[in-house]
């Protein structure tokens, strides 16, 4: 049996890195943290958060959906709310909008966020298989990137349209470029199975055994004994 493929197609053509594995794309911040606090190994044997393999996965599971235009933000003409613009703004079909804000009533804005409802229309369409879904939602961990875009869950089958739409806010007072290739979105598959959950007493003492070997080596043990190499070509 082969491997679950994800379908798409680019709604523009002239940028094909609208859908890209997330390995390519791992931020440079985290690839720049050294393993070990004070840049190397000392007596201290203080591990930073690089040699964090659950955290470092985040980054390079699934797909991401990325910026097909730069994108300029500014507060024009004095309006308390920030304005988004692009270089060929009369043609084509844009790459966000704005929501009426009453499509969400209820809804709490994201702390430190714009309460202006956005829109990225996406510059793929794409399916999961039959038996699958998948998680699309803000990159995860990137807290750094100056909006927050709201999640879903879709299942296997459905083919989404040309420019669909995922709700994003922006940082309030966000001012400057989002360059062209930013990731806005990431896809995660999975398969669909049915869960329950049950109290089990033995799962703290096996969690605490796992600590105490853990600390037998100075890293790399999570690494050796449980982690998988995901693939997401």
């Amino acid at each position: 049996m082969g491997k679950p493929l994800l379908e798409y197609a680019t709604s523009a053509p002239e940028y094909p890195q609208s859908i890209v594995s997330a390995k390519t794309l791992v931020p440079k911040w985290f690839k720049e943290i050294p393993k070990f606090k004070g840049g190397t190994l000392n007596r201290d044997m203080g591990k930073t958060l690089k040699q964090c393999v659950p955290f470092g996965d985040s980054f390079t599971t699934g797909y991401l959906l990325t910026t097909s235009y730069d994108l300029y933000v500014d507060y024009k003409d004095g309006l308390d709310k920030p304005f988004i613009t692009w270089v060929d703004i009369k043609q084509g079909h844009p790459p966000v909008s704005v929501r009426d804000n009453s499509s969400s009533d209820g809804m709490p804005v994201p702390l430190g966020y714009d309460e202006t409802h956005y829109i990225w229309h996406l510059p793929v369409c794409f399916r999961v298989p039959v038996g699958y879904s998948a998680l699309l939602t803000h990159p995860l961990n990137r807290y750094d990137l100056p909006f927050y875009t709201l999640s879903g869950v879709f299942d296997g089958g459905y083919t989404f349209a040309p420019h669909s739409n995922i709700p994003f806010f922006l940082k309030q007072g966000f001012e400057g470029i989002i360059p062209q290739g930013t990731p806005f979105a990431q896809l995660i598959p999975f398969k669909q199975d049915s869960w329950t959950a049950r109290q089990n007493p033995e799962v703290a003492i096996d969690g605490e055994l796992n600590r105490k070997k853990s600390h037998l080596v100075i890293s790399g043990w999570y690494k050796k004994t449980f982690w998988k190499k995901k693939q997401y070509d």
